[in-house]
């Protein structure tokens, strides 16, 4: 929840955001700025491709992928398709990899060429894995009949999006960190974790033109 908006939550604070500020520039990652409104409307659409695949409230995505805007794009599609945000770490192999797939139970990862090719052979052991979004030109691995698609066709769906019904109270997010034990831990976010108020507290402040950067 972000102070001073009861029970609102990711989606709702970016497209709020937007609708007050809707040129003012969020995000930059090798590039030029993105504004509120072009990553709220991006998102949207995202999010309604995300909803034809079948994510609904509640199912985990997994995210291993670089910084990128496409990354962001993710980060708020997947919070207003009610789903949760599994972000793995891109060096992850083998049975490191392994774990926070399996374990989260993530039904979708997106992915560029390389971490494509150490998903692939985790196939078989991921039972709760039914599709593969492919990100930055990566072809479909010829090795697994798990469904690929390229990332640009949830923007090319057409669908609209249907809000789902979220409460400050629903998971938005599960994060691996790191430590001392032989796989990294699991701690999970909710969508009144501090980031949205971070954000906002650097929105508020008229001098800083950006929020986030890469």
């Amino acid at each position: 929840m972000v102070t001073g908006a009861a029970d609102r939550v990711l989606g709702d604070w970016l497209r709020e955001e937007a609708a007050a500020d809707p040129d003012r520039p969020f995000v930059q990652c090798g590039g030029g700025w993105v504004t509120l409104a072009e990553l709220d409307q991006r998102s949207d659409v995202v999010a309604a491709g995300l909803q034809g695949l079948g994510v609904e409230v509640g199912d985990r995505v997994a995210i291993i992928l670089p910084n990128s805007i496409d990354y962001i794009v993710l980060v708020y599609a997947i919070a207003k398709a009610g789903a949760v945000q599994v972000p793995v770490n891109t060096y992850l192999r083998g049975e490191f990899l392994l774990h926070p797939l399996l374990e989260s139970g993530a039904t979708l990862a997106v992915c560029d060429l390389e971490p494509l090719h150490q998903v692939v052979p985790l196939v078989p052991k991921l039972p709760a894995l039914t599709n593969l979004v492919l990100v930055d030109g990566a072809s479909p691995d010829p090795t697994t009949t798990l469904p690929q698609l390229r990332f640009a066709s949830l923007e090319e769906s057409g669908r609209t999006l249907i809000p789902p019904a979220l409460t400050p109270d629903d998971l938005c997010a599960i994060m691996y960190t790191s430590g001392i034990s032989s796989f990294q831990s699991l701690k999970r976010v909710s969508p009144e974790s501090p980031a949205p108020r971070i954000m906002e507290k650097s929105l508020q402040s008229r001098p800083v033109r950006a929020a986030v950067t890469f």
